[in-house]
């Protein structure tokens, strides 16, 4: 009969150790505390409030390669705070576009309007119009320059066909992807200023991979 316990009892450790370290869902505040937002399994976004200047502050997206016109969440009413709105932009917009020239002999503005979130990766044309989603930034920052040989220097669009990239490689098994079950990224985008300057000194981007059912993805872009 001792025998017999034994083994019963060794069993139900085994048990309750492997319920103890049972991995549990992720839950919303979760989520916050590490600076994402909440997986809700669909693209959407948040942008932050304008400063007290009236420049805009961050954004930030759950990004899937499924880009419906409904996929993320609108603001509505907005319609009061459209591009021409933008507060300190309307007046001094042009003496910021400075131009310069290039060695291929053509002009190139230095700054230019950028949105935060790409309403390419939402499909909204209200995103564009949001007051919030518009910045300056330079062009070398959005898009880099041709001229510049360095390497490891990374544009916003080269960073974000980058994770583009990542999430069309994890989904590319067909036969376990599907639109409810599909890789995406938590991705933002901060601006930094520096005084009362209109033009950010410094963008701060940040990505998390999420896999399927919102758990964090150790393989990251």
């Amino acid at each position: 009969m001792k025998r017999f316990i034994k083994p019963v009892i060794f069993i139900v450790f085994i048990a309750c150790l492997l319920l103890s370290t049972k991995v549990t869902a992720l839950t919303a505040q979760d989520y916050e505390n590490m600076g994402l937002l909440p997986y809700k399994a669909k693209p959407y976004f948040k942008l932050g409030e304008l400063d007290k200047l009236g420049r805009p502050t961050w954004g930030q997206g759950q990004l899937s390669i499924y880009t419906e016109s409904k996929a993320a969440e609108t603001y509505p009413a907005e319609s009061s705070l459209q591009d021409c709105d933008l507060p300190g932009y309307q007046v001094n917009n042009d003496r910021y576009l400075i131009p310069i020239e290039l060695d291929q002999g053509y002009i190139q503005e230095v700054w230019s309007k950028r949105s935060l979130l790409s309403t390419r990766d939402f499909n909204l044309d209200k995103t564009a119009m949001l007051t919030r989603n518009h910045a300056l930034i330079t062009n070398y920052t959005d898009n880099g320059f041709p001229l510049d040989k360095r390497t490891g220097l990374f544009s916003i669009s080269q960073y974000e066909k980058a994770l583009v990239e990542w999430m069309k490689q994890k989904n590319s098994d067909k036969k376990q992807f599907s639109k409810n079950k599909s890789y995406m990224i938590d991705y933002k985008i901060e601006l930094i200023y520096q005084g009362e300057e209109l033009v950010p000194r410094q963008v701060k981007l940040r990505y998390v991979g999420l896999a399927p059912k919102g758990k964090l993805e150790k393989n990251r872009p």
